[in-house]
């Protein structure tokens, strides 16, 4: 017979590896297991979309857009349509117009999440498959504006002061803004002789955001247009020229007014907007301040042979990075001339751009790849999911790229939302504490609350809240809110790892008998204990319920298990009960060896 006596096992504070499964809780500041509050419906409208028409209304982009003033949109997206909350119908999401001019009605399908950028007080969205839009708080416009497609025709007025060869070009152009389009085609040259040139067929854009046009002409037999006129409409098709050379302005027509393509991934990097297509290798970008106008050679291909595509951008250490599926690119430059990107590391790449977190106060990331969760500071990866390795494996395999991640610094945690199982939403919160080194996980199984997105949006007292957005009837959830989740209750457990933790006699026989849990105490909660002996897979045995609200803040069950060693389980299910576990402890004898 061996004995060592009574033990103490299992410090009476949680470990940040000390665990075999964390679901429904996270750590709070003294790193004790506090469960989760709710989810609870946002709008007052139970099915938020419907009522402006849009049949299956899958929520595809949530963003904060807070301009320099403080005035605060809190803008959604769905497949075909864009939102704003409050305004004009109060706790709704009120659609905003999408004229001809933008498109009308967008076609984006459940998987097509937007991305945001915000420069210079304007809000751009894009989704990979409809044209770039920007919102100004007021109207919703393209992010570029189209070149006019055709070119004015010159012919002879009446007497005038010009003499020789004249060519035009016309430009579309937005006053509010200062943004200009490319230019037209040059039209015809016309050989005047001491007269004026009338100008006709003067192009007019079907854009809304066009108020003028700006005409450009040649001095004579010149071929460099220099600025002639504004035209302050976007109506008038006729313009009388008598202007001599001398008083052309110097402004001289620019090429580096183009349209941005259509982008799936961007992110604002010194004063411009850098832009991923979907599913490309090439990163565009505008010019500086401009973030409407991209010059056709302003852009970099990383590695196009190498059969990966762009996944994400994001800014760390006055870099832009750039992760393709299988490599990650540290870029930097000063101009439209230097800018670079070299390949830092090899082999380990984002499945997409949301998936991307910056780790608050230590300036590295962490993101999902195609084989698990990394770290990167910069320099190196590091693989960071060992703990979580089973949940991992578990995913759905070909929803990854669907993963959506937020940083919520109330709780100290990142979050990736993700579909578990064979499940086409995304229906499990996986959780990391980056104070307390710690990985937790959420269940969002119960009806309507699977995100598709999720977002942290700041109240009016700059509060951090989270939000997620659905699947099929496009309601919107608040996140950590209250004792339910939309009424139903909230479930949370936790299995530790083996005890003892560390033996000196692990092929040994030991008689269990007494658990000590630790607690603060909550008026009215109760947690339900049971245990394995030997190997988690066993059966687990009920020991019972442990009165959590008493004020001594622990509570003791004695039984009689036996075996090598013991997993304890510690589970909740219930409406309006809040539960903080600050730790455990077991005491055994060990009282012979197993022959």
């Amino acid at each position: 017979m061996v004995s060592d006596g009574l033990s103490q096992k299992q410090n009476p504070y949680i470990g940040s590896m000390g665990l075999l499964s964390v679901e429904g809780f996270h750590l709070d500041e003294s790193g004790s297991l506090t469960k989760w509050n709710g989810f609870q419906q946002y709008q007052t409208t139970a099915s938020l979309f419907n009522h402006a028409g849009e049949t299956t209304p899958d929520v595809t982009g949530l963003f904060l857009f807070t301009k320099a003033d403080g005035t605060r949109f809190e803008m959604a997206t769905t497949k075909t349509k864009v939102w704003r909350f409050g305004t004009p119908v109060a706790n709704e999401y009120n659609e905003l117009a999408l004229n001809a001019d933008v498109g009308g009605q967008r076609t984006g399908v459940v998987d097509d999440i937007y991305s945001f950028a915000v420069l210079r007080d304007i809000l751009y969205m894009f989704n990979g498959v409809d044209s770039n839009l920007k919102y100004d708080g007021t109207n919703i416009r393209n992010m570029g504006i189209a070149q006019p497609a055709t070119a004015p025709t010159a012919a002879s007025g009446g007497a005038g002061v010009l003499t020789g060869g004249y060519s035009y070009k016309v430009t579309f152009y937005n006053s509010a803004k200062g943004h200009e389009s490319n230019p037209s085609a040059a039209s015809n040259t016309f050989t005047a002789s001491s007269n004026s040139i009338d100008l006709t067929g003067i192009p007019v854009s079907t854009d809304l955001q066009v108020d003028k046009r700006r005409l450009y002409r040649t001095t004579t037999g010149g071929g460099v247009w220099l600025f002639l006129a504004d035209i302050n409409d976007n109506t008038t098709t006729i313009y009388a020229d008598n202007a001599s050379d001398a008083t052309l302005g110097i402004k001289v027509e620019l090429l580096a007014n183009g349209e941005p393509p259509v982008a799936k991934i961007a992110e604002v990097y010194k004063g411009r907007v850098f832009m991923v297509p979907a599913n490309s290798s090439r990163i565009h970008f505008s010019d500086q301040e401009k973030p409407n106008a991209v010059h056709p050679n302003d852009f970099r291909d990383l590695d196009p042979d190498d059969g990966d595509n762009i996944r994400g951008l994001k800014r760390l250490f006055g870099q832009l990075v750039a992760f393709k599926d299988d490599s990650i690119w540290n870029g930097s430059g000063t101009d439209r001339f230097n800018f670079s990107f070299n390949r830092q590391v090899t082999g380990v790449g984002a499945v997409n751009n949301d998936s991307i977190l910056t780790v608050p106060g230590r300036n590295v990331f962490m993101f999902m790849s195609e084989d698990g969760f990394y770290s990167y500071d910069g320099v190196s990866e590091r693989y960071e999911s060992y703990a979580i390795e089973k949940v991992v494996k578990g995913l759905n395999q070909s929803r990854v790229r669907q993963i959506q991640g937020f940083v919520y610094k109330k709780l100290n945690i990142m979050v990736w939302i993700a579909s578990n199982g064979s499940s086409t939403t995304n229906n499990l919160m996986i959780v990391y504490d980056y104070v307390q080194n710690m990985w937790t996980t959420r269940d969002l199984t119960k009806p309507k609350m699977a995100a598709n997105v999720a977002s942290i949006i700041e109240d009016s007292n700059n509060n951090e809240i989270f939000y997620t957005g659905g699947y099929g009837t496009g309601e919107v959830f608040k996140g950590d809110t209250g004792g339910s989740d939309g009424g139903a209750a909230i479930s949370c457990s936790v299995t530790d790892r083996a005890l003892p933790r560390t033996d000196k006699h692990p092929y040994s026989q030991k008689s269990f008998d007494r658990l000590i849990l630790f607690f603060k105490p909550v008026a009215g909660s109760s947690v339900t204990v049971s245990y394995a002996i030997n190997s988690p897979n066993s059966s687990f045995l009920s020991l019972g319920t442990l009165n959590t609200s008493d004020s001594s803040g622990q509570a003791t069950i004695r039984f009689n298990g036996r075996g090598r060693r013991i997993f304890f389980k510690f589970t909740n299910s219930a409406v309006g009960q809040d539960v903080v576990i600050r730790g455990w402890s077991c005491e055994y004898k060990t009282i012979g060896r197993i022959s």
